[in-house]
């Protein structure tokens, strides 16, 4: 994701997190570069 310049596939991974975001332990969302990957993208 980092390096995709496809707009609709980004939005479709990102509808496709918000769906499963709550299964994903929390732990892995705060410890990870999930989140710093998603602000600067």
């Amino acid at each position: 994701m980092e390096n995709s310049q496809n707009a609709p596939l980004i939005q479709a991974t990102l509808e496709t997190l918000l769906r499963f975001l709550n299964w994903i332990p929390l732990g892995y969302v705060c410890e990870t570069k999930l989140i710093s990957t998603l602000i600067y993208k």
